[in-house]
């Protein structure tokens, strides 16, 4: 639940699941394979196709798993706080932006690449993930 006023801001936290109580079972966090973040799927670059997976927890470091200061323009208003709700939205293309799937060397038993914490690709995706602009929000009015 919200206050009402002009939203023009908000902080994402990014624990690992059971660190903090966030109202979901334990079952809801399974797809996460032990981590923050999971990704998976398929990178293309001209003709070189390189499947890939990983799981990582950002460091419990200072403030680094809270991204701070994330743009929002919503009004909140008592009438309609009631109906509906703030979605954030993940920017996917801003995670994966810089990331140089050709320097993935490590494959599973399926072939399949691994994104490991001694990749150019989790640094890269770490830095992604802590970033403001790769997050938005949205009201959207539920029935």
């Amino acid at each position: 639940p919200g206050i009402a006023g002009h939203m023009q801001m908000f902080e994402l936290h990014l624990h690992p699941p059971g660190e903090i109580d966030a109202g979901s079972s334990r079952d809801d966090f399974d797809s996460l394979h032990g981590g923050t973040i999971w990704v998976a799927g398929t990178a293309t670059l001209d003709d070189q196709t390189v499947p890939f997976t990983g799981t990582f927890t950002i460091p419990d470091e200072g403030t680094w798993r809270i991204v701070e200061s994330i743009e929002a323009d919503i009004e909140l208003q008592p009438e309609i706080v009631s109906s509906g709700r703030a979605v954030v939205l993940i920017h996917v293309d801003q995670w994966f932006h810089n990331i140089d799937f050709s320097s993935l060397t490590e494959q599973d038993g399926d072939g399949i690449f691994q994104i490991t914490e001694d990749t150019q690709a989790w640094t890269a995706l770490l830095s992604a993930t802590r970033s403001r602009y790769a997050y938005g929000i949205e009201w959207r009015n539920e029935p």
